[in-house]
This record gives structure tokens, C-alpha cells and sequence, in this order.
């Protein structure tokens, strides 16, 4: 293993798409996968333990000293993200809607993108 690896999070197993493309673009990376299987699904739960279950499993992968956080989870990258950003540090948080977002609007004469999700808040 390299000595610093990437870190990729998901609340459960769809993100290994995620990491796939990310060793078949980057094939000389490492890679450190977590699934949260204890909490899913994420959707159906308020924003806030969301958060709390992306900030310890951030906690996890700062741990294990990557250099960088894929959160492979829509749901956690929404509710999640930026508190991830902070308590990370300096190690780059990289949710799925940003760059999701800005790669359709790059292919073609886009003016808008509509992001759905399932989103059961009960807060």
C-alpha cells in the first residue's frame, strides 16, 4: 500500500462503483473503502445524524491517514459535507453533487440540472 491512501465512504456498498472509477482512472492509488451498514439507509434519517454518521466515519478514515475523502453518498454528501470539510482539515472532502453537477454542465449547451433524491427528513 501506498503510504498515503484515499479514503472513500459510503452508507453502504454503491459506492465501490465510486471506487472503481476512481482505481481505474487513478490505478497507481490506494484505496480505503467504509461502509456504513450499521445506519443505512441514510436517506430515510434526519440531516443531522446523518451528519453525525458522516463526521465518525470521517473520524475513521482521518484515522487510518489518508490523503484525501470521497464521500460516495448522496445523502451524506447533502447533509454532511461541509462539516466533514472542517473537521478534515486540510485533507480535501470531495462529495458525489458538485462534481456530478459540473461534469453534466460541461457536455454540451446544459443551462440547468435537476438533482432528485429521497430525502424522508423527519425533523
Amino acid at each position: 500500500m501506498k503510504e498515503r491512501i484515499i479514503g472513500i465512504f459510503d452508507s453502504e456498498l454503491g459506492g465501490l462503483a465510486v471506487a472503481r472509477e476512481v482505481l481505474r482512472e487513478m490505478p497507481q492509488e490506494d484505496i480505503i473503502y467504509f461502509a456504513d451498514f450499521a445506519h443505512l439507509p441514510y436517506g430515510s434519517r434526519p440531516s443531522e445524524e446523518v451528519e453525525e454518521f458522516t463526521l465518525k466515519a470521517v473520524d475513521f478514515l482521518i484515522s487510518k491517514g489518508v490523503k484525501a475523502i470521497l464521500i460516495a453518498c448522496n445523502t451524506a454528501s447533502v447533509a454532511g459535507r461541509e462539516e466533514a470539510q472542517k473537521k478534515a482539515s486540510e485533507i480535501p472532502v470531495i462529495g458525489m453533487i458538485e462534481p456530478a453537477v459540473k461534469a453534466t454542465l460541461a457536455h454540451g449547451n446544459i443551462q440547468k440540472v435537476g438533482v432528485i433524491g429521497n430525502w424522508n427528513n423527519k425533523e
